[in-house]
Order: structure tokens, then C-alpha cells, then sequence
């Protein structure tokens, strides 16, 4: 659970590209985290090509003591 709570608080300070090598280390927890609802590439309905945190994420977080 640290390591989700961790990865949470990183793409919630910086949000992370489709390519970026944080995502290539931590594409198990990027799965994760996607499938949870908890991070979402998409901004106003159209596709950033980023990850960002989704407001369940940041409920998630809050809850958890991650923020």
C-alpha cells in the first residue's frame, strides 16, 4: 500500500506522460491505479496523454493519510 500511496502523491505533484520512465518502472501500479478510478489521462472528456490524479485518487489519498 505505500508504494500505491507513494505513486499517488508523485503523479498528483507531477503528472506523468504515456512514456515517461516513471511509468515504464510502475506500470503495475499505473494499471492499478487506472483500474481503481484513482488516476485518468483524460481532461474535459478529450485525452491529455498524461496521467493525472482523478478526484477518487485524491479522496483515496486524503483517506489513506497519503497527502
Amino acid at each position: 500500500m505505500t508504494n500505491y500511496l507513494a505513486l499517488l502523491r508523485h503523479i498528483r505533484k507531477h503528472p506523468q506522460s504515456f512514456q515517461s520512465n516513471h511509468f515504464r518502472g510502475n506500470a503495475g501500479l499505473y494499471a492499478e491505479a487506472a483500474s481503481r478510478g484513482h488516476i485518468t489521462a483524460l481532461e474535459n472528456g478529450a485525452n491529455k496523454g498524461r496521467w493525472m490524479i482523478s478526484d477518487s485518487g485524491l479522496t483515496f489519498l486524503y483517506s489513506n493519510g497519503g497527502a
